[in-house]
Formats: C-alpha cells, sequence, structure tokens
C-alpha cells in the first residue's frame, strides 16, 4: 500500500473511534421505571426484560422519611412489651405433663368403625370408580378411575 492510503486509513479510523466516543457520552441512563431493552441502557444497571423497565439496584438503599423516633415508636406501638413483672413464675414441667399418664394404664383408644361399616355401598381402594363420593375415602383418582387412600 501507498503511504498516502495508509495515512488515511489511519485518519478514518480515529474518526470513526472519535464518533464513537462522542455517542457514548451523549447517551443518557434510563432512570428507574424507564424502557430498556439492555442492562447498561438503566442507571441502575438493571433491566426487567419481561416488562422492559428499569429497576432500582438490589443494593439500593433508599433513606426512609421517618426518623429514628418515629420509627422506634412504631415499632413500640405494633409489638407488644415482652417484659414480664417479678412476681410472675412459670410452672416447671415435668414427667407426666410432658407425656401425659403412663401408657400402660390409660384405656386403649377408640378407633373409628370402618367407613364401609358406615356406608355399604362406598368401593374400596383399588375398585373402579368415576367420583369421589363413590369411595370410601372419598377420594376417586381422576384418570386412573380408582379410588385410592
Amino acid at each position: 500500500m501507498t503511504m498516502t492510503l495508509k495515512v488515511s486509513f489511519i485518519v478514518l479510523l480515529c474518526a470513526v473511534g472519535c464518533m464513537c466516543q462522542e455517542l457514548n457520552s451523549s447517551a443518557k441512563c434510563v432512570d428507574d421505571g424507564g424502557f430498556c431493552e439492555n442492562h447498561n441502557e438503566c442507571c441502575s444497571g438493571t433491566c426487567v426484560t419481561f416488562t422492559f423497565k428499569c429497576a432500582p439496584n438490589a443494593n439500593y438503599y433508599r433513606q426512609s422519611s421517618l426518623d429514628r423516633s418515629a420509627l422506634q415508636t412504631l415499632i413500640n406501638g405494633l409489638f407488644a412489651s415482652t417484659e414480664r413483672p417479678a412476681n410472675y413464675s412459670l410452672p416447671t414441667p415435668g414427667l407426666n405433663s410432658r407425656f401425659g399418664e403412663d401408657e400402660a394404664t390409660a384405656p386403649p383408644a377408640q378407633s373409628p368403625p370402618p367407613a364401609s361399616a358406615v356406608n355399604p355401598d362406598c368401593k374400596e381402594i383399588g375398585e373402579k370408580c368415576y367420583r369421589d363420593s363413590e369411595c370410601c375415602t372419598n377420594r376417586c383418582h381422576g384418570f386412573l378411575h380408582q379410588c385410592v387412600t
């Protein structure tokens, strides 16, 4: 290549580089809630792609309009005091209060009668059904058409 062609090419590259710099510096970022398509378009660097809106940065912290005393008053009003009076005492838990009476002396618990005894027309588990009410368990599988547990 000739010397003038090389110089022309270098001047052209410099001009293109300067124009790109100018375009990048003149581009302004989009505030939160503005339209975006890429994260780098937003000032926060976060673009919610399914809504095409800029979102605040996760590390962004907004100062509350409440001062500390108002905030403390609000917290105290919402949550009752957990302090107990000096004469308040809790009963000491023992084994009986934890486990109840001895299982050997306890009367056997009455088991409920089987559902088939209550409703003789109901179908047992695994039998063909089309509605929940047909099964003793009141559960009919929709695809298998069988009573299930």
